[in-house]
């Protein structure tokens, strides 16, 4: 017995396997000017939907279009600054310290990093409930960033809300009209040609590149919904949300709400024209993509 002992193999010492890191469970890529606010407003109230506590983290565009890392981090930074104060309203001390512990680790990291982003959703949640990341820009990420995404979400459901390429364009030029807090009323043709010029104005929502890239990596995953669908009828539009995240409908407060409504600047009709002239592409795309019945959908 004691020459077994001595001679028997050493047991090995197993560390239990490391908890995985939160990421979310599905993703709402797009697109800019496509009620993507509202649905965001909508889906934080569902009771088995948990969010960040601000939209648009900007993870994926940041970390694949160089161009948007001029402003991604700042944008990150101001929001996390606006919740901070959200959050000294909070009356419950362990609530109030289960967020003051979440908003100091997502203020720490880098952002947006791959570490910050599994901060983002590492709040304490109930089991049962699904994570979720709503940022418009991702849609515009190239063939390797949604390769990345697949990798590193295998498994989550992808949304893209489509709108007529014409009105999503003219929404867009008119917040960024707001933005500028310049006065229409005495804009030069040069000055239009200087907003409308802005490639980023039709890049946002490049249907016929960004549809079939996304299609390629997640096939059944991802789903379009229309977005007049959203005005015509909230709850249909919701059930369908649901249906697609595989959880129970809902009904929110608030659902025929619009959220963040830009002003409706008059843009002359030349421009108006323009506009359409140079979408035409994308909407023929978009007719061929989907049946007749999804584009009666998507006509403002």
């Amino acid at each position: 017995m004691k020459i077994f002992n001595l001679f028997r193999a050493k047991k090995q010492e197993t560390k239990p396997p490391a908890p995985a890191r939160p990421l979310p469970d599905f993703l709402v890529i797009g697109v800019q000017k496509g009620g993507t606010s509202w649905l965001w407003d909508q889906l934080r109230q569902h009771p088995k939907i948990w969010m960040p506590p601000f939209k648009e983290l900007q993870f994926f565009n940041h970390e694949f279009i160089p161009s948007h890392r001029s402003w991604t981090t700042q944008h990150c930074d101001k929001a996390i600054a606006r919740f901070m104060e959200k959050r000294k309203l909070l009356k419950n001390p362990a609530r109030k310290h289960a967020w003051d512990t979440y908003l100091a680790k997502i203020s720490k990291n880098p952002k947006p990093s791959l570490e910050w982003y599994h901060d983002c959703f590492s709040f304490p949640i109930k089991p049962w409930m699904i994570r979720g990341d709503i940022s418009p820009a991702y849609c515009s990420i190239p063939d390797e960033g949604v390769a990345y995404v697949r990798e590193l979400l295998p498994d989550a459901k992808i949304i893209m809300i489509v709108r007529d390429p014409h009105k999503r364009v003219i929404s867009h030029l008119r917040m960024k009209i707001s933005g500028s807090q310049r006065d229409t009323d005495t804009f030069t043709s040069a000055q239009w040609h200087g907003f409308i010029d802005d490639e980023n104005l039709y890049q946002r929502a490049a249907y016929s590149e960004y549809i079939p890239r996304w299609d390629r990596y997640f096939g059944d995953r991802i789903m379009f919904l229309p977005f007049d669908l959203i005005r015509q009828d909230p709850a249909a539009f919701l059930q369908k949300v649901t249906d697609h995240l595989e959880i129970k409908p809902f009904t929110p407060r608030a659902a025929e709400k619009a959220v963040h409504v830009t002003k409706k600047h008059a843009i002359p009709l030349p421009i108006e024209k323009l506009l359409e002239e140079r979408t035409a592409s994308e909407r023929a795309y978009l007719q061929s993509r989907f049946p007749a019945e999804f584009m009666e959908l998507c006509k403002h």
